[in-house]
């Protein structure tokens, strides 16, 4: 969560590597995040 206190937006690869965990765990977690209102998420394709 630290690392979303000073940015107002981050990439998802760029979160799981720096909290260390895989793709799965990150999905689920920002779901939780963003149902309990502390995140907003937008998706977007690369490329």
């Amino acid at each position: 969560m630290a690392a979303l206190v000073s940015a107002d937006t981050i990439e998802f690869r760029v979160l799981r590597d720096l909290v260390e965990v895989s793709d799965s765990v990150l999905s689920k977690q920002t779901s939780t995040f963003e149902d309990a209102g502390y995140v907003a998420v937008s998706k977007f394709r690369v490329g």
